[in-house]
Order: C-alpha cells, then structure tokens, then sequence
C-alpha cells in the first residue's frame, strides 16, 4: 500500500493535487486548524475513512476525493498551535481498488468531511466515537460507529448501518438497508427497499416503507405508518402499532398493546398486553397471554382459517353482515353465559358440569374458518355497522 501524511507533515513530494494552506482561528482559549486536501481516486471505486470525532461524506464537485480537516486544540498563542499539531491530521493509501483515510488526531472537537466524486461505488465510515452523517451519496454506504448519532439522507444505494449505542435517524434511502444498534432510537422516512432495523433498546420508527420490513427492538415502541410489503415487527416490551401495511403483519410483544390497522393477514403474538387488528384482508392470528383482542373482519381472501385467543380478558369480533365465514367460540374458566352474538344463526350452548359456554353457527351459508377461545372474559361477536 502507498501511503502519505496529510498535514503536520504535509505532502511534499506526495504527488497528491490541491492542497490548500492551513489556516488557524482562535477561539477562546482554543485554536482551530483547518485544512484541505485532494486525492485522486487513482482508479479506486471504494473509498474507506476511519477516525474519532465528527465524520460527514456527502458527493463533492471535483474529480478527487476531497478531505476537509478541523481540530482543534488549547494553546496561548498560534505558534504553540501549531506545534502541537504538528504530527499529521490523517494518512491516506491505495490498495487493490480502495482509498482508505485514517485519522490520527484524536484532538477533542476533530471534524473530518469527506467529499467523494461520481466514481465512487461504496464509501465505508469507521467512527470510534462521535457523530457520522451521510447525504446525497449516489453509492453503497457502510458505517461503522462507536457511539454517537447517525444519520443518512438521500442515499441512492444500499446502507449498512452497524453502532455500538446511538440514535440512527434515516431520510430517504433507496437500496436496501440494515441497521443494528446497541442502544438508541430509529427513525424512518422514506426507505424505497427492504430494511432490517434492529436497536437493543429504543424505540422504532417508521414513516413509509417501499419494501418488506423487520423492525426488532429490545425495550421500546414499534410504529409504522405505511409499508408496501409485509411487516414483521417485535419488541421486548412496549407498543406495537402498524398503521398500513400492503403484505402481511408478524407482530412479537413481550409486553404491551398490538394495533394493526389495515393489512393482508395478521399474526399477532403477545406475552401480555391487547390486541386490535381492523381492515385485515386474510387470516387473522391472534393470541395473548393477558388482554383483551378486538378484531374487525374484512374479508377471507381465501384464507383457512383464522384463530383469536386470549387466555384473560375480552375477544370482540365485529363481522360484515355480508361475509360468508363459520363461526366456533369456546369460553371456558369464566362466568357462565359469557358469550354473546348477534347473529341468530349462532347458537350458544352452556354445558353446566363443566363451565364452558360454546358457539357455532355459519353465516351467509359458511365459509372459512374462525375460532375464537377465551377465558375470565366475554366473547362478544356483533354485527358490524
């Protein structure tokens, strides 16, 4: 690899283009550094930065890759400046088809932006711990970060996003993205392609979906306003809602209420918390260890059948008059009598030895299965309006 000291021992004799002369600011007690380079991408599709401190990348003018340097640093006068900084901003080298950067400031306040030309197919940040931001980039991007926030806009390539603990915040990205942090909160505008979001603890969430999408966090909420594709969405703790999805819904919740407001099949699974699910096109799975479900049904869309099941609290199923579905409810452990219809074609039987209320009946001469079983509640299946 061939490599070269930008600044501090500066670039004589390094063939590189462009450099601008360094200036230096006070500021209070401090004294700022700045400085420009340009390196040629000497046939490089790949550009690698790596550092500590503030990192930005976005698509520069020129031809070269150009690399903007702040740090800064205490000193009395401008000459001990200087001094201090003495020993180089960063070092650059070629290898195969990669230009990698690497900062060896470690100045408190060090900002490092990197603008890249068109022909850069993927640029890979590598913070230790700081911010990164990344914007208008025609390109594969990959971030690292050891801490601090990060954050994406107008991507037009694939992200991979992987942070120790931090806030990710994404603008409009159109490939496919994946992210993975220790901590912190995720946020979504516009993803065009699949995404893979994943916090250890945080909350999710999504504007607008173009693609399938899993969202996982470890303590926090889920919500997704609209999703293209299917939703698969699980969380430790904490409220799960999905608001529009075009495929299905698979909703994990270790503890907290599920809403799904329009979608094609649901299957909601809560260790505790209630269940809502309304506009469903195909099945609905439905099940909570603690809590009440209310479903509203919309049509089979061929589906099997569909199962609701609590095992304490209230079912409630509003079901159109028009839809041809049959209907088998069980409610055991409960007051007797405790399931209530609207509909005279399903009769309700109490077998009295052993405290359990059924029903059965089909509606507009049957058609896919609907189960629904509770307990220490009350079934309520009613006419929709």
């Amino acid at each position: 690899m061939w490599r070269v000291a930008i600044f501090g021992c500066l670039l004589a004799g390094s063939q590189l283009s462009g450099q601008t002369e360094l200036t230096y600011i006070r500021d209070g007690g401090e004294w700022i550094e700045s400085g420009v380079t340009e390196l040629p991408l000497r046939g490089a599709s790949r550009v690698r930065v790596e550092g500590l401190g503030r990192m930005s990348v976005r698509t520069g003018s020129s031809r070269n890759v150009q690399l903007r340097v702040r740090r800064r640093v205490t000193a009395e006068d401008e000459a001990t400046a200087r001094r201090l900084l003495a020993a180089p901003a960063a070092h650059a080298g070629y290898a195969a088809n990669q230009l990698s950067i690497s900062s060896t400031g470690g100045f408190s306040g060090a900002e490092i932006e990197l603008l890249v030309p068109a022909g850069v197919r993927h640029a890979e940040i590598v913070n230790t711990w700081g911010d990164v931001l990344a914007r208008d980039l025609a390109l594969d991007l990959t971030v690292y970060g050891g801490g601090g926030r990060v954050e994406a806009d107008q991507i037009r390539g694939a992200a991979w996003i992987r942070s120790a603990g931090g806030r990710v915040r994404l603008g409009t990205l159109t490939g496919h993205v994946q992210v993975t942090t220790g901590s912190g909160a995720v946020y979504a505008s516009a993803l065009h392609g699949t995404a893979v979001l994943e916090t250890g603890a945080g909350e999710i969430f999504v504007e607008r979906a173009g693609a399938d999408l899993r969202a996982a966090t470890g303590g926090g909420n889920v919500r997704v306003l609209r999703a293209a594709g299917a939703v698969h969405a699980k969380t430790l703790g904490g409220v799960i809602r999905v608001d529009e999805a075009g495929g299905g819904v698979w909703a994990d919740n270790g503890g907290g209420a599920t809403l799904v407001g329009s979608a094609r099949g649901v299957h909601c699974e809560s260790a505790s918390g209630s269940i809502r699910v309304a506009g469903v096109l195909g099945q609905i799975l439905a099940s909570t260890g603690v809590g009440s479900i209310v479903a509203e049904l919309t049509g089979s869309n061929g589906a099997p059948q569909s199962v609701l099941a609590t095992s304490d609290g209230d079912i409630t199923v509003m079901i159109p008059s028009n839809l041809a579905v049959t209907v088998q409810a069980l409610n055991e452990l409960g007051r007797l009598g405790t399931i209530v219809t609207e509909f005279p074609e399903i009769r309700v039987q109490t077998a009295w030895a052993t405290k359990r209320t059924v029903a059965a009946g089909a509606l507009n001469g049957g058609g896919p299965l609907l189960k629904v079983a509770a307990a220490n509640g009350t079934i309520f299946l009613k006419r929709q309006r």
